[in-house]
C-alpha cells in the first residue's frame, strides 16, 4: 500500500508540474509533454483510470497532445483495463506511428483479446497504414500468439501435445521477423518472446532452434527455453540447460528449475527412508538447486521460496519445505498455502490444519487455495477417523465439524464461489460420511467442471452409493465430456454393485452379474466413443470390471488391446481368473508375465495354487514373498495360511498363523476352512471357540464353513444350531451359499424333505445349483419324489439342463421305473431337436 500511495503521490506532482501556476514562468512544450508522459506511465502502473482521464483532460485543455502524450495515454487506458478509450484515443491519431500501433496492440494482449491484437498487426503491415513493423511489434504478435495458445485445445502430434493453430500463426510471424533483417533477427527481447511463444505452442523443437540462433542470450531467454521444456513435460531436459547457463541465473530461472525438480518427484516411485517415503533422485536435484538459489543471493525472494517447499513436499521431505518456509524474511498467502498442501498431500493433514489457524494468527488472509488445501487436510484426515453413529449414520465427527467451520470462513470470504473450493467440499463431506450435504454443495454450484462431476461420482461410489454413482455417471455423458477419472469411478461403482448382486449361471456353468454387466458394457461404449480405453488405468479398470461381473472373455479381450500393460492390469486379470474359478488359467499368465509382479500379483497367485492344490508352485511363490521381505504383511500372511489350509498342510498353516501379528477374522477363517477341508470338525469347533474368546466377530464366511464342516462330519442338528446362531442384528445375513449349505448338509444326511422345505420357505429364490444338489442327494438315496420336485425346479429355470436328465433318468432306472425313464429320454431328445432348430434358424439370421 505504501508503493502505490508514493505512486498516486508522484502523478499527483506530476500533474502540476503539466500546469503551470499562473506566477510562475511558462514552461518549455517539451518539458510538459515530458511531464504529462511520466504522469500517464505512474497512472498505468497503479491502473487508476480517474487519475489518468484527469491528465487526459489537462493534456487537451492546454493542448498537449503530441504524439507521445497521444501513445501514452493509449498505454495508460490499456493498462487501467479501458480499451474502449485506448482504442478512441488511437483512432484520433492522424498517422499514427509505429509506437502507437505497438503500445495498442500490447494493451488487447494483456486485456486478453489477442485476436484483436493479431487484426492490428495484419492492418499496421497494410501499406495505407504508412508504417513498418519494427522489432517491438513482432514480440507484440508473438505475445498475442502465446495467449491465444494458452486457450486453445491442444492435439496430439508425434506423440507431442501441440496448439496447432497458434503454432502456425506464431510461425508466420517468425517468418515475418527475419525477413525484417538483423533489427528483428538479432533482437534479445523478440527472441526470448518467440521461444516463449513456441513453447506456449508445445514446439519445443521451433523453440530450440530459436534459442541456438541467437548471437546473445541474456538470462530471460534462458529462463524462457528452461521454463518451456518444464511446462512442456521435459523436466529432464530443462535441469540439463539449468546447468548449461552462461549467466548469471535470477528468482525466475530458479522458479523453473524448482518446478521442474517437482515435476519428476511426480514421476519417481517413492522409496521408504527413515520411516518416509522420499523421492531420492528428484530431492537430490532439488537440493542441488536450493544451493545455487543461496549462492545466487535469490534464496530470500518469496516466489523462490514458495517453489523450493512445493519441489520438497513433492519429494516426501516435509522437514526440508518446512525449514525453507521458517527461514523466509516475510510470508505471503502463496508460501503458507504451499506448505499446507505440502502436509496434506505428505499424509500430515493434522500439521496443514494448525499451520493453517497460524496462518491466519499471523495476520495473513487465505484465499481459495488456502480453503482447498484445509478442506483436503480434513478430507485427509477423515479417511483415518473412525466413525461414529449419528442419526443412524456413521459420520466422521471431528473431520466433519472442522470442516463445515471452514466453509463457514470460506463463505465469509466469498471463497466458496471458486469452483476449486466447491470440488474439496464435495470431497469433504463424502469422505465425513455427509453424502446429502455433498450433493447439496454440487447442485447449488454455478459451474460445473468435469473435476466436480468426478467428485460427486466417486463421493457416491466411497459411500456406498453406488446407483447414485451410475446415475450421475450417465447424467453426466448427457452433458460434459467425461474423462480417464471419471469413467475409472463408474467402473468402480460397477464393480462395486456387482458384489451385492446375485449371480447368473450361464449354459457353461459360469456364473454372470447381469445387471452390472449391462452397464459397464454401456460405460466400455462411451469410453470408446471419447477416446479413454486406451489409458492404461481406465484398461485396468475394465478388466477388472468384466472379471467382478463374471465375463472372463471381455477381459481377456480388452486385456489383448492394450497398447501397454503394467503390472496393475496383469493382476486384475490374473485375479479375475482365480476369482472366477479358473485358477489354473491365472497361473499359465503368471507364467507368461512380461512384466515383474508385484506383492498383489503373487498374493493372486499363490490363492490360484491354493485353489488347485499346487504346493510346489506355491512354495516357489513363498519363497519369492520371503525373498521381498513381505512374509510380515497382513495380507501376505494371511493368504499363505489358506493356501497350506487348502493342499492340506494343516502344520504350515498352524504354524504361519501363529506367527501371525494380528490374527483378524480373514485368517481366522482360513485355519477353520483348512480343519473342515480335512474332515477335523472337533478342530473347526475349537478354532470356532477360540476366535471368539480372542475377541474376533464371525462373519458370514465363518459361518459358511463350520455348516460346511458340519455337513460332511454328518453333525446336523450342530450345522442346524450354527445356522440358526447367525444374527442379522450384527451384520450377519443368511446368502444363498448358507442355505446351499444347510441343504447340503440335509441331504447328505438322507433328510432330503426337510432340504426340500429349506428350499422352499427361504427368502432368497433358489439357483440351480442349490437344485442340482438336492437331485444328486435324491439319486444317492433313491428318493423318486424328492428327485422330481429337484427336477421339475431345475427345468423351469431352464429345460435344456442336461445335468437334469441325467441325473432323473439315474434315479428312475435305479428305481427300476423303465416307463418314466423312457419318458424321459424321450422328452429330453424332443428339447434337444427344438434346440438344435433354434440354433439353425439363428444362425440363417445372423
Amino acid at each position: 500500500m505504501g508503493r502505490v500511495r508514493l505512486f498516486r503521490g508522484l502523478a499527483t506532482a506530476a500533474i502540476r508540474c503539466a500546469a503551470p501556476a499562473s506566477a510562475a514562468p511558462p514552461r518549455a512544450p517539451d518539458q510538459q509533454a515530458a511531464a504529462l508522459v511520466s504522469a500517464l506511465k505512474v497512472c498505468g502502473s497503479i491502473r487508476d483510470l480517474r487519475k489518468g482521464k484527469a491528465i487526459h483532460a489537462q493534456a487537451a485543455e492546454s493542448r498537449q497532445l503530441g504524439i507521445h502524450v497521444v501513445n501514452a495515454l493509449v498505454d495508460m487506458y490499456a493498462k487501467c483495463g479501458s480499451m474502449e478509450d485506448s482504442r478512441r484515443v488511437f483512432d484520433s491519431i492522424l498517422h499514427p506511428n509505429v509506437m502507437s500501433w505497438n503500445v495498442l496492440m500490447l494493451g488487447y494482449v494483456s486485456n486478453g483479446e489477442s485476436d484483436v491484437a493479431l487484426d492490428l498487426f495484419e492492418r499496421m503491415q497494410a501499406r495505407r497504414s504508412g508504417c513498418k513493423p519494427n522489432s517491438r511489434s513482432f514480440m507484440a504478435a508473438s505475445k498475442a500468439c502465446s495467449s491465444l495458445a494458452a486457450k486453445e485445445d491442444a492435439v496430439l502430434v508425434d506423440g507431442k501435445l501441440v496448439k496447432e493453430a497458434s503454432l502456425e500463426t506464431g510461425r508466420g510471424i517468425h517468418s515475418q521477423a527475419k525477413q525484417m533483417g538483423p533489427s528483428c533477427s538479432e533482437d534479445v527481447f523478440l527472441s526470448s518472446s518467440l521461444i516463449d511463444m513456441y513453447s506456449k505452442c508445445g514446439s519445443m523443437l521451433d523453440a530450440r532452434s530459436v534459442f541456438d540462433e541467437m548471437p546473445r542470450r541474456d538470462v530471460v531467454s534462458w529462463n524462457a527455453l528452461i521454463l518451456g521444456y518444464v511446462e512442456n513435460g521435459e523436466s529432464e531436459v530443462a535441469l540439463e540447460f539449468f546447468g548449461k547457463m552462461d549467466c548469471s541465473p535470477n528468482s525466475r530461472t530458479f522458479v523453473a528449475a524448482a518446478r521442474a525438480c517437482a515435476n519428476l518427484a511426480v514421476k519417481e516411485e517413492a522409496t521408504q527412508e527413515y520411516g518416509k517415503m522420499v523421492k531420492t533422485r528428484s530431492l537430490e536435484k532439488g537440493l542441488a538447486v536450493h544451493a545455487g538459489a543461496m549462492e545466487s543471493h535469490c534464496y530470500g525472494d518469496i516466489f523462490v521460496g514458495s517453489s523450493l517447499v512445493d519441489m520438497y513436499s513433492k519429494c516426501g521431505s516435509m522437514a526440508d519445505a518446512r525449514m525453507v518456509f521458517e527461514s523466509m524474511p516475510r510470508r505471503d498467502v502463496v508460501l503458507w498455502t504451499s506448505l499446507m498442501q505440502g502436509f496434506v498431500d505428505n499424509g500430515e493433514s493434522e500439521l496443514a490444519l494448525v499451520f493453517f489457524e497460524d496462518m491466519k494468527l499471523s495476520g495473513c488472509c487465505p484465499n481459495s487455495r488456502t480453503y482447498v488445501a484445509a478442506l483436503a487436510a480434513c478430507a485427509s484426515s477423515a479417511m483415518r477417523e473412525e466413525a461414529v453413529d449419528v442419526d443412524g449414520k456413521l459420520v466422521k465427527r471431528k473431520s466433519l465439524e472442522t470442516g463445515v467451520a471452514i466453509q463457514g470462513e470460506a463463505s465469509n470470504n466469498r471463497c466458496c464461489e471458486d469452483v476449486f473450493v466447491g470440488n474439496t467440499l464435495i470431497d469433504m463431506y463424502a469422505k465425513c460420511g455427509k453424502l446429502e450435504e455433498a450433493r447439496k454443495v454440487f447442485d447449488g454450484m454455478a459451474g460445473r467442471d468435469v473435476v466436480s462431476w468426478n467428485a460427486m461420482i466417486q463421493g457416491s461410489v466411497g459411500s456406498g452409493d453406488s446407483k447414485l454413482a451410475l446415475e450421475l455417471f450417465f447424467g453426466m455423458a448427457r452433458e460434459n465430456d467425461p474423462d480417464e477419472r471419471t469413467f475409472i469411478a463408474a467402473l468402480m461403482a460397477c464393480v462395486h454393485l456387482s458384489a451385492s448382486e446375485q449371480p447368473v449361471p450361464r449354459e457353461d456353468g459360469k456364473l454372470l452379474r447381469i445387471q452390472s454387466l449391462e452397464k459397464g458394457m454401456e460405460i466400455h461404449s462411451l469410453a470408446t466413443k471419447f477416446g479413454c480405453c486406451e489409458h492404461r488405468f481406465v484398461g485396468s479398470s475394465l478388466v477388472d470390471m468384466y472379471a467382478k461381473c463374471g465375463d472372463m472373455v471381455k477381459a481377456r479381450a480388452v486385456f489383448k488391446r492394450m497398447p501397454s500393460r503394467d503390472v496393475v492390469v496383469w493382476t486384475s486379470l490374473i485375479q479375475g481368473y482365480v476369482d472366477n474359478g479358473e485358477s489354473e488359467l491365472g497361473l499359465e499368465l503368471l507364467e507368461s508375465m512380461d512384466c515383474a509382479p508385484n506383492s498383489r500379483t503373487l498374493v493372486a497367485g499363490l490363492t490360484a495354487c491354493g485353489n488347485v492344490g499346487s504346493s510346489e508352485a506355491g512354495r516357489k511363490i513363498q519363497a519369492e514373498l520371503y525373498r521381498r521381505g513381505l512374509e510380515n504383511d497382513q495380507v501376505v500372511g494371511t493368504c499363505m495360511v489358506n493356501f497350506y489350509g487348502k493342499c492340506g498342510v494343516m502344520s504350515a498353516a498352524e504354524h504361519l498363523f501363529g506367527s501371525l501379528a494380528v490374527r483378524d477374522i480373514v485368517a481366522w477363517n482360513a485355519m477353520i476352512t483348512g480343519f473342515g477341508q480335512q474332515g477335523d470338525t472337533s478342530r473347526v469347533f475349537k478354532a470356532f471357540r477360540e476366535m471368539r474368546e480372542d475377541g474376533v466377530r464371525a462373519n458370514a464366511i465363518t459361518f459358511v464353513s463350520v455348516i460346511t464342516a458340519c455337513s460332511h462330519g454328518g453333525l446336523v442338528e450342530r450345522g442346524r444350531e450354527f445356522f440358526q446362531a447367525m444374527d442379522p442384528d450384527s451384520g450377519i445375513v443368511c446368502g444363498i451359499h448358507h442355505y446351499s449349505s444347510l441343504v447340503d448338509l440335509f441331504g447328505r444326511a438322507n433328510r432330503l424333505e426337510e432340504a426340500v422345505k429349506v428350499l422352499e420357505s427361504m427368502p432368497l429364490r433358489a439357483d440351480a445349483v442349490v437344485w442340482r444338489s438336492v437331485l444328486g442327494a435324491s439319486r444317492k438315496w433313491k428318493n423318486v419324489e424328492v428327485g422330481r420336485i429337484a427336477f421339475e425346479a431345475l427345468t423351469k429355470i431352464d429345460e435344456r439342463d442336461s445335468a437334469a436328465y441325467v441325473l432323473m433318468a439315474s434315479i428312475y432306472r435305479s428305481a427300476g421305473l423303465w416307463e418314466d425313464h423312457d419318458k424321459l429320454k424321450t422328452i429330453q431328445e424332443a428339447a434337444l431337436k427344438a434346440d438344435r432348430k433354434s440354433l439353425r434358424i439363428h444362425l440363417r439370421a445372423d
